[in-house]
């Protein structure tokens, strides 16, 4: 193991603690995916792989909608709670996708939620490489990260020491073309309207207000909006060989 593997190594075990997913999350997961996969403009059901699933409130979701799902996890008490529901999921790494676990083009979609930012670049590629081959021709990559495109993603990003990456549409649209995926969409990651004791009014005032401050920090300093929000969320689809059908 190199001395990076090492600090995430050390760090991931007491991760469940320190990310506190024992608690109710204060969101509603499920009106987050509802909306990320309208996004995806692709009708179910669907082979969906979801890497670094933690609480596996994607699982359950993915499940519920009838989609075939399959995950895996580093953490061995997550990859037992998601095995006493029922789930197939692998404790793997990453960084073992490619370890002949799963087979060439078995997936339409691939979910990494809040993964990519621990990686290191040169890591990144070579996992976004071993999706590549596990998405069937034109699948989907569907990936949310830290915002590293706002200050306010900032916060988020510095919130965890094994965050090491901050990653950006410019920045996933270099690692697409690096490893044979085009950048569909970015923007903000799906807002909620049920979140934490906020009614859904206020949820309104307050994206509308967010929406105010994009317009008009873009058109001062980019010539258009830009997306602030703390977290984003990219869509990627496999490019294809010329010897792929």
């Amino acid at each position: 193991m190199t001395g990076k593997e090492d600090f995430r190594t050390e760090i991931y075990k007491d991760y469940v603690g320190f990310k506190q997913w024992e608690a109710p999350s204060a969101i509603n997961p499920q009106e987050i995916y509802e909306i990320e996969f309208q996004r995806l403009k692709v009708k179910g059901p669907l082979r969906i792989l979801e890497i670094g699933y933690g609480k596996g409130e994607f699982l359950d979701w993915a499940k519920s909608k009838g989609h075939s799902i399959k995950g895996i996890e580093i953490i061995p008490e997550l990859v037992e709670q998601a095995r006493s529901k029922g789930h197939d999921v692998q404790m793997l790494s990453v960084m073992d996708l490619s370890g002949g676990r799963f087979n060439p083009a078995e997936f339409d979609v691939v979910v990494i939620f809040d993964v990519l930012e621990h990686l290191h670049v040169s890591e990144i590629i070579e996992v976004m490489k071993s999706i590549r081959l596990l998405l069937r021709p034109q699948g989907l990559l569907l990936a949310r990260f830290p915002n590293g495109a706002s200050p306010i993603g900032l916060i988020q990003q510095m919130r965890d020491l094994t965050h090491v990456t901050q990653l950006s549409p410019d920045r996933m649209e270099q690692l697409g073309r690096i490893t044979g995926f085009k950048l569909n969409f970015s923007g903000n990651t799906a807002r909620p309207m049920t979140q934490g004791k906020n009614p859904r009014w206020m949820r309104v005032i307050l994206y509308t207000i967010r929406d105010f401050i994009e317009v008009t920090v873009g058109l001062l300093y980019y010539g258009g909006r830009v997306a602030l929000d703390p977290n984003m969320t990219v869509i990627m689809q496999k490019q294809n060989d010329k010897n792929e059908h």
